[in-house]
Formats: structure tokens, sequence, C-alpha cells
């Protein structure tokens, strides 16, 4: 599957060296900065938990994922992990939002909400959010209708 990411990340929309954060450093997150870090691209992971956040800056992984030590390792260069929301925002072209979704429908939605208020009230240029976190049908709806307003 990593294989298959990196090089639909090599080939389509994401042609030239972009500068992309990643809010949320779980599972979802690493991975995929690691492989856009791969792909040539200046990675800024952001997390709410500066523990994780921490440890990251000193190479230590806060869990296990076959073959992410050895991928964050070789593109460490490329990936920065950041405490500062507004610093990880003004970072970007592109902003892959990778928080984990708990609870019911309406908390996911709100959660995804507020997030893209507080990217919007940071924001200096006009970028792109990816949805990486499992929503409910019709949340990304939902969103732009919010934002629209």
């Amino acid at each position: 599957m990593t294989a298959h990411l990196i090089e639909y990340f090599k080939t389509a929309v994401f042609r030239n060296n972009m500068n992309i954060s990643i809010i949320g450093t779980g599972y979802v997150g690493l991975v995929v900065a690691g492989v856009l870090a791969r792909c040539g691209h200046k990675i800024a992971c952001f997390d709410s938990d500066r523990s994780k956040i921490a440890k990251l800056c000193n190479g230590v992984q806060p869990f296990w994922e076959p073959g992410l030590a050895q991928l964050l390792e070789e593109h460490e260069d490329a990936i920065s992990y950041l405490d500062n929301f507004e610093e990880c925002v003004r970072h970007s072209q592109v902003i892959f939002c990778c928080i984990g979704t708990y609870g019911n429908d309406r908390t996911i939605q709100e959660e995804i909400i507020t997030l893209a208020k507080k990217i919007a009230s940071f924001s200096n240029s006009t970028k792109v959010l990816a949805i990486k976190s499992t929503v409910p049908v019709g949340t990304c709806k939902n969103l732009q209708q919010q934002l629209s307003n």
C-alpha cells in the first residue's frame, strides 16, 4: 500500500516540491508525512500532544508501524514536528487533516468544522484542505457550507 501511495503522489496532483502540513501525528498522519516527504515535499507535522511532538523531535516513534521508522529517518531533513498550530498552517499550501475521530457523527463533524475554522483563522494564503480522517458521510459538504457562511 505504501509503495502505491508513493507512486500516486509522485505522478498525480503533487508534481512539484510543495510545503505540506499534517494535522495529527497518529498512524495516518505520520504515514502520510513519510510518504509525502519521500516524494520530495517539505512536511510540517502538528499535534496538540506536546509530549508526542517532543518524542518525534528526538527521533522516537510514538507507536510501531512496519517500515515507518526507517521512512521517517530517511527523510528527517524534510519533516519538521511543531507544537505551534499557526506556524504549521502558515507553512503550507496543502493541509492534511489526520486527527482522531471518536464519538458520534455530530461530534465528529463539529471537531472537523472547528479545526477547519481554526485553520482559516491562521491562513495567510489560499490552502487546500484534505480530510484524511474517518468522517461520516456528508461531512465535507457540511464543512463547505459552514465555511462559505
